[in-house]
């Protein structure tokens, strides 16, 4: 995800408790993964409803009939 992506997304949170100008900050400080940790990467640009099924179907989750 692009620091302008999230820079809109953060702009159309109203009233959110992060404003946009403590985002360069976090991506400072951000940490990739170490090999050992298990991380799972989804397409940011999906809706979210399409991520969480994204995620719950990666972690197995999936309600069974």
């Amino acid at each position: 995800m692009t620091r302008e992506t999230l820079v809109a997304r953060l702009k159309g949170r109203h009233g959110h408790f992060f404003h946009s100008e403590l985002l360069d900050s976090q991506l400072a400080a951000v940490e990739p993964p170490l090999p050992a940790e298990r991380v799972i990467v989804v397409d940011d640009d999906n809706p979210p409803a399409e991520v969480v099924r994204e995620i719950i179907r990666r972690l197995g989750l999936e309600r069974r009939s």
